[in-house]
């Protein structure tokens, strides 16, 4: 993730679990700070009771650094979108851009969850993104609200973003913005985005104060630190469990179109050492109706659960992923394809 400089380097080797544990802190409240905005300025019952969101910093290249979940579901969910956004926009975004996202086949989990993302710069260096996953109460779509249960594919459940720039170095693009929200029925959802953007301003302004007082080379290192850790406590919850190879399938009612429908989702779990594998081959087709998940969903699920299954506090960063493999099918309802209706993709979650 981290460049291997001699400047990284040295700074690795200087650092002292004082500054580890202050900087790491520091991460995980400018989190819970851009929660707190969101809470107190956004319009819809969603956010400011159901508080439906999450956030996360993540470095440049899209590698997740600290995570606030307020909704368990969302927690792993914007990483996909967050590596799409980074690959797509590597070396086009300046300071003051923000990228809005919700598309289910470039990363996103379900359409009725925007990400507003923001770059974070520090003395012209493109350093990290902050990025916020909220429920929107309309997006478009044959009906209103989030779900429609008779869609067949995605133009009827929601306005599809894949991801675009809404603001430009600063600046509002009017004719986006009138674009995006000329296709949503309540103002609310407007308010609620200027809102999710007033909350990654504010984390990125925190993120450049602490890149300010502990430079870049610095941050690099306890962000290596941190993943690291990560690794070495997922590595050790699964080393805990015998290793061999575990089967599970499970049938799930109706496709949203056909009474009497099922469908089947089948995993082969293989633990070897301190590695865990998800395969999900086997699992049945993707349905012709909005009973199917985005790849988004099924990895999130699976990161649920294991957090569940760890009985322990496990820091939240990619540093889990180097020891965890998911695999899932292309083509199956837990990896729909394009133009698969999905609205209810979230809901198969705790059935995976």
């Amino acid at each position: 993730m981290m460049t291997n400089t001699p400047t990284s380097t040295a700074a690795i080797a200087s650092l002292n679990p004082v500054m580890v544990s202050v900087i790491s802190s520091r991460l995980r409240a400018i989190g819970e700070r851009m929660g707190l905005v969101i809470e107190r300025s956004a319009r819809s019952p969603l956010l400011v009771e159901g508080r439906d969101f999450s956030l996360g910093i993540y470095a440049a290249d899209g590698t997740l650094i600290e995570q606030t979940e307020y909704i368990p579901i969302l927690g792993y969910a914007a990483a996909p979108t967050m590596q799409h956004v980074a690959r797509t926009f590597k070396g086009k975004v300046k300071e003051g851009d923000v990228i809005l996202h919700n598309d289910p086949f470039t990363g996103g989990n379900q359409p009725a969850d925007w990400k507003v993302i923001k770059p974070v710069f520090h003395e012209g260096t493109h350093i990290a993104w902050v990025m916020i996953t909220a429920h929107q109460a309309d997006v478009g779509g044959a009906v209103p609200g989030s779900y429609n249960p008779d869609a067949t594919d995605i133009w009827q459940e929601a306005l599809r973003i894949t991801a675009v720039k809404i603001m430009d170095a600063g600046e509002v693009r009017e004719d986006v913005w009138e674009l995006i929200f000329g296709n949503v029925r309540l103002a609310m959802v407007e308010h609620d985005v200027r809102a999710m953007i007033g909350a990654c301003t504010v984390g990125e302004r925190e993120l450049q104060e602490l890149l300010t007082r502990y430079s870049i080379p610095t941050f690099e290192a306890v962000v290596e630190h941190m993943l690291t850790a990560a690794e070495a406590s997922a590595a050790q919850v699964i080393r805990q469990i015998p290793d061999g190879v575990y089967t599970k399938s499970w049938v799930v009612n109706y496709d949203g179109l056909n009474l009497g429908s099922t469908m089947t989702m089948r995993v082969r779990i293989e633990v070897k050492g301190d590695r865990i594998s998800f395969d999900f081959a086997g699992t049945d087709p993707q349905t012709p109706g909005y009973v199917n998940a985005p790849l988004a969903v099924t990895l999130s699920s699976v990161m649920v659960s294991f957090f569940m299954l760890a009985g322990e506090d496990i820091p939240h960063n990619d540093g889990i992923m180097r020891c965890i493999d998911i695999s899932v099918p292309e083509g199956s309802f837990l990896n729909a394809q394009f133009p698969a209706a999905t609205g209810f993709g979230n809901h198969l979650s705790d059935q995976i």
